[in-house]
């Protein structure tokens, strides 16, 4: 049966349901292409990742090996992309954009695939997937890069019989210190050796196994790269005093040793080609049938769903509008506030309100610090990247457990600069619910959405100390929190 041609009013569905796709979720399109738009991030790779997989669908689409098959409309699919619209709708509310960003090449394929069905909608699986290597998830995978780098680092180092002492992040040589920062990890390197190798095995294999042996060979060369650049660069600066230029702009070198490392498993694709058998493929007996729709029930179907998914996100705005944030007493108690300039060890991006206040008694002052987010956005979002509770220079060389208030575990940290020391409590404050945690934060904000609030807090007070041996403060602080609490009820 050959394919009809697609009338006039299916012709006005299919862009009438393209247009609706694009207006709901373009918020989420304009993130990603600002993130990819964005080199410091990682995923400056992303766009190049569009165009091939754009390039895929429609080179896949006219090799199909069906093009007798009708399009086949399913109700089935219907039901995930509804559920999946909701999940997307909850992400917005509690501002959670990468969760957005993860689902919307799902939201895609099962739309995409209700409408036209599986059979005619095969060829977008691959070019969808690939574009999860472009997705900012990947930033949960920094800290144990991290991990791996210092750790991978110091057995060089050890080996090589280098002067050189590790605390942490930190690793400390005669003439200088070396931070292994998150940027450090490798997650670009990784990213990008994951896009070539992947690309590469679904050109070159059919089969399972040398699909995954060529990507996991070139996840492994990819760390491996980052672990030689980071020595090289420790070496470079122990063997000039840390003259070289190298120790401060070692971005070419990187991308050097990350081409002469990888370069040797493009040369495993012969070798693994006779390993290369595919399975049959599915015959048309053994092909599940999936029940059909009319084109134009599925269709308004979908509009529904888009207009429900719009619908629930679009709730922040409604509910911030009757939200109200109280500022901090002048006085209570024995304290009186005084004005202070932004804390310089903190970084919130684009709160609705911050609060930057010295709080003094007779003998000592305390400072206070809240950013209070009354709606979550890409923009404006209580937990995320661009939020840091701690911000270079400073660092934590200390975390104590506590409990405040009325039994909340949280954690006092201090912190140090040069010479300056800081002692401070951090936590983030969801309804009626305290924690330090940004995962245990994003999981409350999504329980406050019962109750139909999408505002939180950032909260933090602190004190300085004159030395390491004077910084046991954190009993004068969680007395403070707990007379504070009493007259206000934003921390």
């Amino acid at each position: 049966m050959l394919i009809s041609k697609p009338s006039h009013k299916q012709k006005a569905i299919t862009l009438g349901l393209f247009i609706t796709f694009s207006f709901v979720f373009f918020e989420t399109f304009s993130n990603t292409f600002e993130l990819w738009t964005n080199y410091g991030r990682g995923y400056s790779h992303g766009l190049l990742l569009l165009l091939i997989s754009i390039y895929l669908a429609q080179d896949s689409y006219k090799n199909t090996t069906q093009p007798t098959l009708s399009p086949s409309p399913s109700y089935y699919l219907l039901v995930p992309t509804f559920f999946l619209g909701i999940a997307w709708s909850l992400a917005a509310l509690i501002g959670l954009g990468i969760m957005q960003q993860l689902l919307l090449p799902l939201i895609f394929l099962t739309s995409t695939a209700a409408l036209f069905g599986v059979q005619k909608t095969k060829f977008l699986r691959f070019p969808a997937l690939f574009i999860y290597l472009g997705l900012p998830f990947w930033d949960l995978t920094n800290p144990f890069l991290q991990m791996l780098t210092v750790k991978a680092v110091q057995l060089m180092i050890n080996k090589t019989g280098l002067t050189a002492h590790i605390h942490g992040t930190y690793i400390e040589i005669p003439s200088g210190t070396f931070h292994v920062a998150q940027s450090c990890a490798g997650m670009r390197y990784m990213l990008i050796a994951l896009t070539l190798t992947t690309l590469h095995s679904y050109l070159s294999f059919r089969a399972l196994l040398p699909r995954f042996t060529i990507i996991g060979i070139g996840l492994l060369l990819s760390l491996l790269a980052n672990w030689i650049r980071v020595y090289t660069v420790v070496y470079i600066g122990y063997q000039t005093q840390m003259q070289s230029s190298i120790v401060n702009d070692h971005d070419t070198l990187g991308w050097i040793v990350f081409a002469i490392v990888l370069a040797p498993i493009f040369f495993l694709t012969s070798f693994l080609n006779r390993f290369d058998k595919p399975s049959s493929e599915t015959s048309a007996k053994s092909r599940i049938t999936i029940p059909c729709a009319p084109n134009s029930v599925v269709s308004v179907l979908l509009f529904a769903i888009f207009a429900t998914t719009a619908s629930l996100a679009s709730l922040p705005q409604f509910i911030a509008s009757g939200s109200s944030f109280e500022p901090p007493p002048k006085r209570f108690a024995r304290w009186e506030s005084i004005p202070h300039k932004q804390t310089a060890y903190t970084s919130f991006e684009n709160p609705t309100v911050q609060v930057n206040s010295v709080y003094r008694d007779f003998s000592k002052s305390i400072s206070l610090y809240i950013a209070h987010y009354a709606t979550q956005n890409e923009v404006s979002e209580l937990v995320s990247n661009d939020n840091h509770q701690i911000i270079s220079p400073w660092r934590i060389i200390k975390t104590q457990k506590i409990i405040a208030f009325k039994g909340d575990a949280l954690k006092a940290v201090t912190i140090k600069n040069g010479e300056s020391y800081k002692q401070m409590i951090n936590w983030y404050k969801i309804g009626a619910r305290r924690t330090s945690s940004e995962q245990h934060a994003k999981a409350y904000q999504l329980l406050h959405l019962l109750s139909l609030k999408t505002s939180g807090n950032f909260v933090s007070v602190s004190k300085p100390c004159s030395d390491i041996d004077h910084c046991n403060s954190v009993k004068e602080l969680t007395e403070f929190i707990k007379e504070l609490s009493t007259h206000y009820k934003e921390i």
